[in-house]
């Protein structure tokens, strides 16, 4: 051997082992989706991770009171279907918006009341309905008319006896 020559090494074979046979087919797959989540938020004052408890669900205002009054007056769940309405009006920040069931769920709405009171606010005038075939009919809130204020003498208000 020389010097600077490298010793002639015989090629090496390596034995790969396939893992499939050590593992159990028997056992049920669980997807990642099943495991819990916990929600951590770091603590500004002590620096550490904290649970962060989920957001309450909330109604984004102003509602005119006037139109939950002509909702409520309306059968059936009818107030139900306008305060989902209301809920995803805020989420939309105003544009037209399809109502979910997320929405219906959390006001305790099946799909035959949201249908019916919708089909009740539209014929008050409360809301606009477009409605398209096989989706979630699009929905935007009207405002109602403005009523002018009633001019009317003060003898008018309070009758005088005689």
């Amino acid at each position: 051997m020389t010097c600077g020559s490298a010793p002639h090494l015989p090629a090496v074979r390596y034995r790969t082992r396939t893992f499939s046979s050590y593992v159990s087919l028997s056992t049920p797959y669980t997807p990642d989706r099943n495991v819990p989540v916990k929600r951590l938020q770091l603590g500004v004052a002590s620096g550490t991770l904290a649970s962060d408890p989920k957001k309450e669900l909330f109604l984004r205002g102003p509602i005119p009171l006037e139109w939950l009054a002509a909702a409520a007056k309306l059968p059936g769940k009818t107030i139900n279907v306008a305060l989902a309405l209301w809920w995803r009006h805020g989420m939309a920040e105003g544009k037209p918006f399809k109502l979910t069931q997320r929405a219906l769920t959390a006001m305790n709405v099946e799909r035959d009341a949201e249908r019916a009171g919708l089909a009740r606010l539209e014929d008050a005038g409360l809301i606009a309905v477009e409605r398209r075939p096989g989706q979630r009919p699009i929905i935007s809130i009207l405002n109602l008319p403005r009523r002018s204020p009633c001019k009317t003498s003060k003898s008018d208000r309070y009758p005088t006896r005689q």
